[in-house]
Formats: structure tokens, C-alpha cells, sequence
């Protein structure tokens, strides 16, 4: 199947605990009145349901004190069934909206003539894509608090989901319906609770001499629709009603957050290049990673999904007027076909860790900084390191797919057996810097390129002294910069693993700091104690080297 139907619609319901000071009224215009998503669609039902809802939710038995109560969910359940399911499905399986969905598609695939037949093909199947990818989410209005010329509205979004998997069909009347598919008997059609989210929503009435306010429920986040000047029947709103009407629009809000919810388009071509009818309208953009899936309806004509392959975009399509698509590049392919379905897969911080050996030059003599022998038995040339770090994607910013900042930190331990003299405490080097970062897919493995930039020092620690704390010799933060290659495996869209090699050129030391369990940090310079520095030879410790790891990296979700 090829998955057109995967888009997913929600049909509103508002209602009140109070109806005092018009709220009921102001919700209901609030939902009638949402700006439109890009994302999924929305079902207009008349305010005739919305009412009847409100009627049948207000003789339910929804627990006010307990409103996450299995009791005030299944009231809510009991709610929907009775006043709204049955137009909510008609408007989802009118053959309206399956010809403009398949308008849609249409206009955009480009396929041989098989493709389109089998892309063509509306039914029983496609009706039950859509009727089980339409949510209900229901919003409860709590309570609303004022104070000057500002108001909250408070409420929960409770989030559900139409069932229609063991729905009949009367297709015996599909020609007297218009071609529309409704079931034979709406009472099999289930709606199941998803989850619940918390609302707020800001009224604020501005004074003569400020700025004109905007839109009631204010500027979306994330959202592609912008701020309207306001009518001049919004104008006489109070804060109260400002905030209510507001409410709906927070749904938005919560929506782009849900997994269901993602943005969702068609792989268009494969060959020579992967395109996807996302863009600009949908906020797609550069670096944005798409996991792609084919739909299948299993023998108990439920859908499922098979997993087919992880593309990146590379150049995002301007289809907010034109018909333009995003060309992606393939990490994970393993039988994306034309017609699969891309679910956006949004990507935050890379976090990696590296185990790995460095060479370094640490003079033997640098223990008579502490004791008149040496720490070593011969000099150390090299470190075993723990490297961990996290890189920012700037392909939104700069546009430049897979460009990274990053910020890391090494910490390494010598490659020796400290002396007697020294049993008991700590040597160790420390490394931290930012870098910037380039890499180049190739299928599933990459290559990267990194210049880094940032400071190096080296300590011994836990020394013991004549009071109970201990003490900490330390060189100062000596500047360093380096360079580093690598290669890559994507293992899945979010784990990659691989080798590194680089080099670093770290500045001489020239200060050496001293402390004393948590006291006071004391620093002393080279050209002040030029013995010091004679005696451990600190002029030829090096932190700088070659170096040679293994990179685990792990893509984490978004945190906004």
C-alpha cells in the first residue's frame, strides 16, 4: 500500500466545568476559529455537535476531583460515542476527503503507470487509513483567574483515538452515498484514550498606548501559520475570554510534540535522487532525518508498518505556493520504494564517547614538584583517555548539511606505574576545547573532518601532607589545537560507530597551581620560579600528540 492515508486529522471537542461569563461560547468560537496546521488535518464539525457533546459530557459522570480518573475518562469515552462520533466519521470517510487526498498525491507523485494504478486504488482500505489515523481531542476548561488586565485559563487536553479495526463496511450503498464508505453499523466503531496534557492559555487586554495585541491565543511554537491583526469583535474581549478562546490553540502546541503527529509525506522518486513532498510549508529543513516505512494491511485489516530505510534532507522544497519537494540523500536503505510513507525523525544533540590513546611526553622529574624523587621509574609517552562530548547540527543556521560545533572534554591517565613514593595519589591530563565538525555520507558509513580548539593541563593529586587535607599540583590551562579524521557506521538512524585519528599541538606550561583540600587556588608563573620549572623539567612536558580512538556516537531527541 503506499501510505497517502497516513496523515492524521483531529476533530476538537470543547467543553466547560462552568459556563460562567460566556466561556462555553468563547471555547466553541475558539475551536471553530483555529488556525490550520500543516501538519495534519482538521474536521470542522458544526457547532450543533459541539453542543450536543457539551450536553451529553455535562450528564456524564466526569470526576472534577478526580479528572485523570479512569471514571472521568470513560465518561468522556461515553461522551464522544453518543453525541459526535458518528459525524466525525462521516466527514473522515466522506468521499470528499478521500478525493482530496488523493488530489493531492496526485498532483505530486511521478510514477509509471503501475504506480499509479496501484496509488489510485480507494476503498475499504483507504477508509479505514483514515478513520483510524482521525484523533479526538477533547478540552476540558478547568477554571479561568484574573488579575488587572491579564487572565490564565486552565484545562487538560484529553487525547483520543478512533478504532474502526473490526468495522464492517456498506459498500452495498457506496453509489447512493456518493461514493463514500461508512460503516455498516457506527456502533463498532471504538474510540480508545491515547493520553492527557495540561493547558494554559494568556488573555491579556493592552492599554490604548500599547501596541495593538495579536492573535488571542498568541504565536504558535513551531507552528506555520502567523499572528493576525485582531477583528474588531475581538477587540472588546475581556482577559478571561481572551485566555479561553486561546485554549484550543494549545492543542497545536501539544500536538507537535506527540509522535503521532510528525510530519508526514510520500517518498516521490528514488532514483537518481530520494525526494519527499515535505518543505517549507511543513517547517522541513536542512539535515531534517525522515524514517521511512511501507504500509501494509494485515489478514485482521489492521495496518502496520515495515521499515524500509532513514533518509536525510539536503535541499528543503519551497512548496509553500509551488508543488516542490525536499531532495534526501539515504543513510539506512533497505527497500525504500516510491510510495513508502517518511515519518520525520527530528534530531538534537549527537552525544559520543571515545575511548582512546594518545601520546603524550610527561618528564619523569615532574614528581619533585611534590617530593625529591621522581614520580616515574622513566618518562610516560602516552595516555589511555575516557573522550566525551556533544556536537550541535548548524544545518538549520548555516544550511550546510552535517555541519557541527561541538564541545568536548578528555580525561586521560598516564601509561605508567607511579613510584613508591607516590602510592595513593592521582595523576591525571585534562582536555577541553570546541570544535567544528564536517561530514560526508556515503550510504551507511561516513567520513568527518574536526579543527578543534581549547586548553590542556595535567595534575597529580590526593598527595598526602602533614594535615588531614590533601593536596593538588597542577599545571595551568596551557592553549592547544588540533585536527582529526574519521570514518563511520550508522548501525540505525541514531547510532553510529566508528574510528578516529588526529593530531594536537599544545602550548609550553607556563603557570603551575597548588591547592589544598578546598582552600584558596594558588598559581605561580614560570618566569617567578625558573628553579621549579628547571628542576621537574616541565619545559619538556607535552600533552599534545598523536591519537587514536573508538567513537560511539548517539543522536538525542530534540529538547524543544
Amino acid at each position: 500500500m503506499s501510505g497517502k492515508f497516513e496523515r492524521k486529522s483531529l476533530t476538537i471537542l470543547p467543553v466547560t466545568l462552568s459556563q460562567t461569563a460566556g466561556y462555553s461560547d468563547e471555547l466553541l468560537k475558539g475551536v471553530l476559529n483555529l488556525p490550520l496546521s500543516s501538519r495534519f488535518d482538521y474536521n470542522n464539525i458544526s457547532s450543533k455537535y459541539l453542543k450536543d457533546f457539551e450536553n451529553e459530557f455535562r450528564k456524564s459522570a466526569f470526576d472534577p476531583k478526580d479528572p485523570m480518573g479512569d471514571k472521568s475518562k470513560e465518561a468522556i469515552t461515553k461522551a464522544i460515542i453518543n453525541s459526535a462520533l458518528e459525524p466525525v466519521v462521516r466527514i473522515v470517510c466522506n468521499q470528499d476527503s478521500i478525493d482530496d487526498r488523493f488530489k493531492r498525491q496526485q498532483k505530486r507523485v511521478v510514477t509509471s503507470a503501475a504506480s499509479n494504478e496501484k496509488i489510485a486504488t480507494t476503498g475499504e482500505q483507504d477508509a479505514l487509513l483514515l478513520i483510524n489515523g482521525a484523533f479526538i481531542p477533547v478540552v476540558v476548561l478547568y477554571n479561568v483567574e484574573s488579575k488587572d488586565n491579564t487572565a490564565t485559563a486552565t484545562g487538560t487536553v484529553y487525547w483520543y483515538r478512533i478504532d474502526a479495526t473490526n468495522v464492517t463496511w456498506d459498500l452495498n450503498n457506496q453509489q447512493k452515498n456518493g461514493g463514500s464508505i461508512y460503516p455498516t453499523n457506527f456502533k463498532d466503531v471504538k474510540v480508545n484514550f491515547v493520553s492527557a496534557n495540561n493547558l494554559t492559555s494568556v488573555g491579556v487586554v493592552r492599554k490604548k498606548d500599547e501596541k495593538e495585541d495579536k492573535s488571542a491565543g498568541g504565536k504558535l511554537l513551531g507552528a506555520a501559520s502567523k499572528a493576525i491583526e485582531e477583528s474588531p469583535e475581538d477587540a472588546k474581549l475581556s482577559a478571561d475570554q481572551r485566555a479561553v478562546k486561546g485554549l484550543p490553540e494549545q492543542i497545536i502546541k501539544v500536538a507537535y510534540t506527540m509522535e503521532d503527529f510528525k510530519i508526514r509525506g510520500v517518498v516521490q522518486t528514488v532514483d537518481p535522487d530520494y525526494t519527499i513532498d515535505v518543505g517549507k510549508k511543513e517547517d522541513a529543513y536542512v539535515d531534517q532525518g525522515y524514517k521511512i516505512y511501507e504500509t501494509r494491511l494485515g489478514a485482521d485489516k489492521k495496518p502496520y508498518s515495515v521499515y524500509t530505510g532513514f533518509i536525510r534532507v539536503d535541499k528543503v522544497g519551497n512548496n509553500v505556493n509551488n508543488i516542490e519537494d525536499s531532495r534526501a540523500y539515504s543513510i539506512i536503505a533497505s527497500g525504500i520504494e516510491q510510495g513508502h510513507v517518511a515519518v520525520s525523525h527530528d534530531q538534537g544533540l549527537d552525544f559520543y564517547i571515545r575511548p582512546s590513546y594518545k601520546t603524550v611526553n610527561i618528564p619523569k622529574e615532574i614528581g619533585r614538584l611534590v617530593y625529591s624523587s621522581n614520580l616515574y621509574n622513566e618518562d610516560v609517552n602516552s595516555s589511555i583517555n575516557i573522550d566525551a562530548g556533544l556536537y550541535f547540527n548548524l544545518a538549520k543556521v548555516t544550511n550546510v548539511p552535517q555541519l557541527f560545533i561541538g564541545i568536548n572534554a578528555s580525561f586521560g591517565f598516564p601509561n605508567a606505574t607511579s613510584a613508591d613514593a607516590f602510592d595513593g595519589t592521582t595523576q591525571s591530563t585534562l582536555q577541553v576545547d570546541i570544535s567544528v565538525m564536517k561530514k560526508i555520507w556515503l550510504s551507511r558509513f561516513n567520513v568527518f573532518g574536526e579543527i578543534n580548539f581549547g586548553v590542556n593541563s595535567f595534575s597529580i593529586g590526593n598527595i598526602p601532607t602533614l594535615s588531614d587535607s590533601k593536596l593538588t599540583i597542577g599545571t595551568g590551562l596551557a592553549y592547544g589545537a588540533g585536527v582529526n579524521a574519521g570514518l563511520e557506521y550508522a548501525f540505525s538512524a541514531d547510532l553510529n560507530i566508528g574510528v578516529q585519528a588526529g593530531y594536537r599541538y599544545v602550548l609550553p606550561t607556563t603557570t603551575l597551581t597548588t591547592q589544598l583540600g578546598d582552600g584558596e587556588k594558588k598559581e605561580y608563573s614560570k618566569e617567578n620560579n625558573l628553579g621549579i620549572w628547571s628542576i621537574a623539567k616541565l619545559d619538556d612536558l607535552n600533552l599534545g600528540g598523536l591519537n587514536l580512538g573508538l567513537k560511539v556516537s548517539y543522536s538525542l531527541p530534540p529538547f524543544f
